[in-house]
């Protein structure tokens, strides 16, 4: 992508969102809010097709060229349209409609404008020159996609160019298309809450536990302050499994060490209280441990809100840190797994290394590449996976399923979060995640550190890599240091209680060295 040109309408700014991180919260702990609980399902819905103006010469040319006056049909598929989202170098010359074929066309956007402005519903919406929209169970109508989201065949997206520039005007797109079906649900079961206040000394740590099957809606900690968010870690670990969830805060939240307040589907922070909603499924128990890794004690009121369960999916939540140096001709992989699951977003944060004299943006001209069960999809670049455009705005915003918390010019550095919650992209048997750097893996400078969201089948694998020390530069061995993650059942499976009963543990690490 290339320069930034504001404009844009529905514009979110971090620092303006208190009353509506307030209803985001209370909804994060309502009945039926959990970001969306048939993510615990997700492994099993069927895989979309893709569609991307991606340069099929892998030259980096990731858009179609229109020509003035120029009306051109992009052929989509019959299915629902989870994710939609587009941008053009003049969107304020640009009309796109759905075209039905013997039906009168559905008008998206006209002057780069969203034309009907009723579609807050469906979450659609235009910021910063990029659209985005989204079909979800949870926030479309009736939980049921609205007519223009339910593509007949022969379905296509059709783009009228009105600018007069001879040289043409840039379209980048990116849809993804399910075919229809239907969503297993959880039963009821109990809900409940457990609160509990832990206090922890520098290296300290505290469990709480959970026993018997259930499903975790929520977790909300609070007071936090910034310097807090990178020093608590969290780690999880599902049915006495190896850790499935291992990560700073600051990471989970979307905001690394820069920002300051975020709001989404899946996590929230805004004056000292986070809350994570991730759905998080357990057949025999569950163990939440918090790490304070700082200097100062921590003192934070918990809240766990879970469901009680006869039995749960068979999948469980993973979220895995990662960190890396970029280096030359080599796309990052950020993810590997090997067996079945489904990948759900990533939180990402992009920093030149201290030794870097890089001013611009340029690196952001990598397209990401999932693969998944050999089938590829490639996106139009970094920035175009995180729903924005053209370099990401000047200033933070936060949206349902993506976001940008956090942007500095010198050195030009950005932290950015992508829920795939509607669009979730399940696999059978293996999954990698690539990320490109600059044109061609231009680039040698760059810290990655990421989060990556999936759900997996028990006996699944996944390798992530962490090579970044906390100065910021690799390891000394002069390349990153791999580091594999086997989720394998461990023989020491001890649940205390039965029948899905509730046993809260206190473990203080200092007090089991002085036992």
């Amino acid at each position: 992508m290339a320069r930034f040109i504001k404009g844009g309408r529905m514009k979110v700014e971090v620092g303006k969102l208190h009353a509506l991180l307030f209803f985001g919260i209370v909804l994060l702990f309502s009945p039926s809010y959990a970001a969306d609980e048939s993510l615990s399902y997700s492994p099993d819905w069927p895989v979309y097709k893709w569609f991307a103006s991606t340069d099929p010469k892998n030259e980096n040319e990731d858009y179609l060229l229109l020509k003035p006056g120029e009306k051109r049909r992009i052929p989509l598929t019959a299915g629902v349209l989870n994710r939609l989202w587009f941008t053009a170098l003049e969107p304020e010359k640009i009309d796109v409609s759905l075209f039905f074929p013997g039906k009168p066309a559905h008008n998206l956007t006209r002057g780069g404008q969203v034309v009907n402005k009723s579609w807050a519903s469906s979450r659609a919406l235009i910021y910063e020159k990029a659209f985005t929209s989204y079909h979800s169970p949870v926030f479309s109508v009736g939980g049921k996609p609205l007519p223009w989201q339910t593509l007949p065949q022969g379905a296509a997206l059709e783009v009228f160019n009105k600018s007069q520039n001879p040289e043409g005007n840039k379209f980048f797109y990116q849809a993804s298309i399910r075919p229809l079906f239907k969503a297993l649900s959880l039963e009821t079961g109990t809900r409940q809450n457990l609160q509990q206040k832990i206090e922890l000394a520098p290296g300290d740590e505290q469990t709480l536990e959970l026993s018997g099957a259930g499903l975790i809606e929520g977790i909300t900690l609070s007071p936090l302050r910034v310097a807090d968010l990178q020093v608590l870690q969290l780690k999880i670990a599902f049915d006495s499994k190896e850790t499935a969830v291992e990560s700073p805060l600051s990471a989970l939240l979307g905001l690394f060490d820069k920002g300051q307040s975020t709001q989404s589907a899946a996590f929230v922070l805004d004056e000292g209280k986070a809350a994570i909603s991730w759905p998080m499924p357990f057949g025999k128990g569950v163990r939440l441990t918090f790490i304070n890794n700082g200097a100062k004690p921590l003192a934070l009121d918990t809240q766990i809100a879970y469901r009680q369960l006869n039995q749960a999916p068979p999948y469980r939540f993973h979220a895995a840190y990662g960190s890396a140096r970029t280096q030359e001709k080599k796309p990052l992989r950020m993810l590997n797994i090997k067996g079945k699951g489904a990948l759900c977003g990533m939180n990402l944060s992009i920093t030149p290394a201290p030794d870097s004299g890089r001013r611009t943006f340029a690196y952001l001209e990598g397209n990401e590449t999932i693969t998944a069960d050999g089938k590829v999809f490639e996106g139009t670049g970094t920035e175009d996976y995180f729903s924005s455009a053209w370099y990401f705005p000047e200033k933070p915003f936060t949206a349902d399923y993506h976001g940008m918390t956090s942007k500095a010019k010198m050195p030009p550095s950005i932290s950015a979060y992508r829920l795939m919650i509607p669009d979730a992209l399940p696999f059978k048997q293996s999954l990698q995640f690539d990320f490109e750097h600059g044109n061609g893996n231009s680039s040698n400078d760059l810290l990655f550190r990421w989060i990556a969201f999936w759900y997996q089948a028990p006996d699944a694998q996944f390798e992530v890599i962490n090579a970044l020390q906390e100065n910021g530069n690799t390891d000394n061995a002069g390349g990153p240091a791999h580091r594999n993650i086997f989720l394998v059942a461990l023989i020491t499976a001890l649940i205390v209680g039965g029948g899905g009963g509730l046993l809260v543990k206190m473990a203080r690490k200092r007090a089991e060295k002085a036992s």
